[in-house]
Parts: structure tokens; C-alpha cells; sequence
């Protein structure tokens, strides 16, 4: 996790790589030395405007610093940037690596885009159309009132976000966050829902690391942008938060996956202040 030398600091910003129309930042607010949040191109992209989005200037590695203010901003400039992504028709992605996943330690999120629907996500909408077909309703709709009626596994449920330990986790202590009201992506949300994201993400982080000591992790958003009308009938912009594990034989060939918690006490200990 220690580096000697970040290039995400302050002091070695000049080292990072620059976006060829600004000269510079895509992002930088404010823009001066006193930054709070830097967007510029990922030294080796692999997607469309893959970008960094670093969220503080402070050399921050755990989450045991996280802060929910610099989280508010950080998922406010992906929206404004993903925004501008859809406008050219692609499947913008954003995800965090947390820990051993990162080259980087220093908190940062990537972004960037795909010229098609990423594999995981055509598989999620096309469940979630066969589903709809069959049942005239939204999977994810249909989840939501499930869980919430069993409430076996509802970490924290408020008016427009379901906290939950997914059903068949594929990690120990797998989280995820559906999205109650017609949205299929960031870019759809308001202010106040930015906002409520960050507290529940923010929530979540901080037992993870608190209760049980994670600070190795992969947080995922699924999304798909609102191209046809049919895809808000059928899809929810949700988050998959999935803690670091080692995958053996049966998990890398078989997708067949081994968890050390099941769901269920999983989110017994996550729902304890």
C-alpha cells in the first residue's frame, strides 16, 4: 500500500498524464494548488476517456479515512462527466479498487467508457427483460419488495435506496445498493440523491472497515444509460461493493462460488451500529 513517491500528490501532479485539449486537467475544482478534486487521462487506458478522478490531495490509502464530503464531490464529477459521455451514445463505467486491486493507493476512481454494453450489464438486462416479459414488472422492483418483506438480509433500506447482502454473494460480505426509483444511471440523479448515495456508500465502507477490517475491495456501478424508454421499465442503477478474495479452480472456471458468511449473518453484523 506505501509508495515512495505518488503521483496523485499535490507536489507530483506535472507527473501525471495530461488531456490533450485542455493541456492539463480534464477537471480540476478549484482550479488552483489547492484542489479538492483532479480528473486526468489513466496512464494506460483501456477504454473510451478513461480518466482518474482523485478525490482528495491528501495521501489517503484506508478507509479509515474515508470522508463523506470529498465522496459527495467525487461521485458529483463522475455524474458531470458521464453526462457528457452519453451524449456520444457509449456505456460509460465507473468503478473503484480499493486496496491490493489498485496500482495506485492514493483514493481515486476510474472512469471511462465502452462502445457497447458491458458483458455483465447484457447479461443483467437480459434477465431483467425476460423477466419483465414474463411478469409485467422490474427484477429489481421485484427484489426490493422481496427482500424487504423477508428481512433477512436488508442492511438499511430508506426511501429511494435498499442496502443489501445480495442473495448469492460471491464474496464474503458482498453489499450492494438498488435504487428504488426509476433510474438506470448516475447521470439521472438529483443533488439530493448524489447526496443519499454517498452517505449510504460511505455507511457501508466504514462498518466493512470498522467491524471487520476490509480495506481490499471492488465498488462497481451498474448502469445502463437511458437510450430507449423500455430500459427504465426494466433496469435500476444499482452498486456492488464486493471485498477482496482469492478465486480457486471451481470460482475461475466454474463461476460457482465459495463464501466463508452466508448473506444472511453477514448482514446481522452489518446492521449492529
Amino acid at each position: 500500500m506505501e509508495q515512495k513517491e505518488c503521483m496523485f500528490c499535490p507536489e507530483n501532479k506535472t507527473k501525471t498524464p495530461r488531456y490533450v485539449k485542455t493541456n492539463g486537467d480534464y477537471i480540476r475544482f478549484p482550479n488552483d494548488n489547492n484542489w479538492k478534486v483532479r480528473v486526468f487521462p489513466n496512464l494506460f487506458p483501456w477504454m473510451i476517456e478513461h480518466m482518474n478522478i482523485v478525490e482528495t490531495a491528501k495521501h489517503k490509502i484506508s478507509l479509515a479515512e474515508l470522508d463523506l464530503e470529498e465522496e459527495i464531490l467525487a461521485l458529483t464529477t463522475a455524474q458531470n462527466i458521464i453526462k457528457e459521455l452519453e451524449k456520444t451514445n457509449v456505456y460509460p463505467i465507473l468503478f473503484r479498487n480499493q486496496g491490493w486491486g489498485a496500482s495506485i493507493s492514493h483514493y481515486h476512481w476510474q472512469i471511462g467508457a465502452l462502445p457497447y454494453i458491458p458483458n455483465r450489464l447484457k447479461e443483467e438486462l437480459d434477465i431483467a427483460s425476460k423477466f419483465y416479459k414474463k411478469y409485467d414488472t422490474n427484477i429489481f422492483d421485484a427484489i426490493i419488495v422481496s427482500e424487504q418483506e423477508q428481512s433477512v438480509r436488508v442492511i438499511t433500506t430508506t426511501e429511494k435506496i435498499l442496502v443489501l447482502s445480495p442473495f448469492a454473494p460471491r464474496t464474503a460480505f458482498e453489499v450492494w445498493l438498488i435504487f428504488k426509483t426509476k433510474v438506470t444511471s448516475l447521470s439521472q440523479l438529483t443533488k439530493d440523491e448524489i447526496s443519499l448515495l454517498a452517505e449510504q456508500l460511505y455507511s457501508v465502507l466504514k462498518k466493512l472497515y470498522n467491524k471487520f477490517q476490509i480495506d481490499t475491495l471492488n465498488i462497481i456501478f451498474h448502469q445502463i444509460p437511458l437510450y430507449t424508454k423500455e430500459i427504465q421499465d426494466i433496469y435500476r442503477l444499482h452498486i456492488e461493493i464486493m471485498p477482496h478474495k482469492f478465486l480457486a479452480g471451481a470460482e475461475k472456471g466454474f463461476l460457482e462460488y465459495a463464501i466463508e458468511v452466508t448473506p444472511e449473518h453477514a448482514t446481522e453484523l452489518l446492521k449492529q451500529p
